[in-house]
């Protein structure tokens, strides 16, 4: 091979390489929800047998990292939320911003 066709090639090569991670990404959303909707299962599951009080939460999902919002009347069930999200299928990591409310 010449030098110009030896370019040609590793440049398709490379564009060949970069159409992976391109085509993952844009499987992404899809996958968010999954997870999402995994994360409130599991939540309301374990949430259900564990505490009396109510505990309010949002979970969203951008690629894989889970960010949960909400509140509940003390600490054991916010970091109860962030142990179980953790464990479900597919969450990168978990951002936890779920805030302690008062009972008055």
């Amino acid at each position: 091979m010449n030098g110009r066709t030896t370019l040609v090639a590793l440049v398709l090569a490379a564009l060949l390489m970069l159409s992976v991670p391109l085509a993952q990404a844009a499987e992404d959303p899809s996958e968010d929800r999954v997870i999402t909707q995994n994360v409130y299962s599991a939540l309301a599951k374990e949430f259900n047998a564990q505490f009396s009080e109510p505990v309010e939460v949002t979970v969203k999902t951008f690629h894989g990292v889970v960010v949960l919002n909400g509140s509940a009347t003390e600490r054991e069930p916010i970091l109860k939320a962030s142990e179980i999200a953790s464990k479900v299928a597919g969450v990168k990591s978990v951002d936890n911003r779920m805030t302690i409310r008062s009972t008055y």
